[in-house]
């Protein structure tokens, strides 16, 4: 009566931003973890983790690789990190290589490990490249495993990544 009919098309959406999910320092997970929200960890993760933001508490523990968008560490990882920004806090333990964007370490965090600077970390190192790479690896394998000893050095080959193989 005193309203206006609402329009679908006028109305905006909002954003529901939801609160971030906790594991406290007494709790132990085996299992994967997948959220696009935030997760705060202070226990043990036995298990990969993927989330937009993840803040790895002084005592927790994670053994898998991590996928986020962006990481903190005070704790201990054993296991890659992918993400837009990493920062190490300085009682941070790190056992494992890092793909990143943006990397921040204090002084007196622990990285055992490699430190690879990417444009987009979650798809790889190198993103599409590297899994084109190993099936033309896996390829050449299989290419050099059926070539009989003193036989035709170019075998018949079949599909186009054999075929480039074989052109070199």
């Amino acid at each position: 009566m005193f309203s206006k009919a609402k329009d679908p098309k006028t109305q905006t959406s909002s954003v529901v931003r939801a609160a971030p999910s906790l594991i406290s320092v007494n709790l132990q997970v085996a299992g994967d973890l997948s959220t696009d929200g935030e997760v705060q960890i202070d226990g043990t993760i036995d298990g990969d983790v993927s989330c937009g933001r993840l803040t790895v508490g002084e005592k927790a523990r994670i053994k898998g690789e991590i996928t986020a968008d962006s990481v903190t560490v005070k704790g201990t990882v054993t296991g890659r990190i992918r993400a837009r920004s990493v920062q190490l806090a300085k009682t941070a333990k790190v056992t494992g290589d890092i793909w990143h964007e943006k990397l921040s370490i204090e002084s007196g965090a622990i990285l055992e490990g490699l430190c690879k600077h990417t444009i987009k970390p979650q798809e790889g190192a190198d993103g599409p490249q590297v899994e084109r790479l190993e099936r033309i690896k896996d390829a050449a394998t299989a290419i050099n495993a059926e070539r009989p000893i003193g036989g035709d050095p170019k075998p018949a080959l079949a599909g186009p990544v054999a075929k480039k193989i074989a052109a070199k």
